[in-house]
């Protein structure tokens, strides 16, 4: 995947690989000219990798701007930006946000553990914004993929938490079990942390999105909160990316988040369903964008709030792991939803 999300690492060292040849006299022989030629086209191809990448933020705020009718994302990019994406790989930290790592929120000591992200000179946080990691549900770990999205959001205000949560061979629902136990310690630390227990946001990458998904569509369900059916559960927004929404290993219940959308709908009223963010790659190798568009489209049959669908040109899986020029579009494009959707 990292040569979808970083085509200038690799046009760089291609192109001083080939000047090297070049310097060396390769290209006057037979052998030479072929890997010459093979070394144009692949340039050629990772030009085609950044234009496509560098489309991605156009693609963020049109889609905003169609939900909310107005102009899109709120910033433009600056030297900085380039710099981070150019830099992507050295993955540099933001100074201003602490992260305290390995706190525990259940009883299993080893799967039960967050890390929470935070400006240093916070003064009244906006709220929580809660990470759930991809893998397919048996692999994957919470500093992976949300870091640098944790970073943004912590810098500009909110309390990031990535939790990691039981892997197989716990099968569903033991997942969204924990998930509802991360919401619940949330709402119990939250003034700890000054922020509003109130305003609380899931953000799932692939098998997380579906995780955050099911949390979002159940709240308060005893099925999933066992020994904590009182807790509040209730989920402010929804943000999944690049996310799975099929079935899931099970024990019986049903796993789709399709499932518990027809439930929420024929329980409640449609107003329950949180405003929800979905970005896909247009080119996910392990994900069709087919089932991204359709939870959209079953989610805005269902919700009365906005519902934004966002297909990034030349996307693949794991698109938020480095930042790219892709990734920080996204990073932007998640902090504006969020601003839109909850004031």
């Amino acid at each position: 995947m990292a040569g979808s999300e970083l085509p200038h690492i690799f046009l760089l060292l291609n192109a001083t690989s080939t000047t090297l040849a070049i310097a060396e006299g390769a290209p006057f022989s037979i052998v030479g000219g072929v890997a010459l030629a093979l070394s144009s086209l692949a340039a050629i191809g990772q030009v085609a990798v950044i234009v496509l990448a560098s489309r991605g933020r156009s693609a963020i705020s049109d889609s905003l701007a169609a939900a909310y009718g107005d102009v899109g994302l709120s910033r433009s990019p600056g030297w900085r930006h380039w710099l981070r994406a150019a830099l992507a790989p050295a993955r540099l930290r933001r100074r201003s946000v602490e992260r305290t790592s390995a706190i525990r929120y259940g009883p299993d000591r080893a799967a039960h553990l967050l890390d929470l992200y935070r400006a240093r000179d916070l003064k009244a946080a906006k709220g929580f914004v809660i990470h759930f990691h991809g893998g397919g549900f048996f692999s994957g770990r919470r500093s992976k993929e949300a870091r640098l999205l944790m970073e943004q959001l912590a810098a500009a205000g909110w309390i990031g938490i990535s939790a990691d949560y039981r892997l197989e061979p716990a099968v569903f629902p033991d997942q969204v079990v924990d998930a509802k136990r991360v919401l619940a310690w949330t709402r119990e630390h939250a003034r700890d942390y000054g922020a509003d227990p109130e305003t609380v946001v899931l953000v799932g990458g692939s098998a997380g999105a579906h995780i955050a998904t099911i949390c979002a569509l159940t709240a308060g369900d005893p099925r999933f909160q066992p020994g904590f059916e009182d807790a509040d559960t209730r989920v402010s927004a929804v943000i999944g990316l690049y996310g799975y929404y099929g079935p899931a290993p099970t024990r019986g219940l049903p796993s789709a988040p399709e499932d518990y959308l027809s439930e929420a709908t024929g329980r409640t009223s449609s107003v329950d369903i949180p405003p929800t963010l979905i970005v896909h790659g247009d080119r996910d190798p392990m994900v069709a964008p087919a089932m991204a568009r359709t939870m959209a489209e079953q989610l805005r049959d269902a919700s009365a709030d906005q519902v934004v669908y966002v297909e990034l040109p030349g996307g693949h899986h794991t698109l938020d792991r480095f930042d790219s020029l892709r990734c920080s579009a996204l990073t932007d494009g998640v902090d504006d939803f969020l601003q839109r959707a909850l004031g």
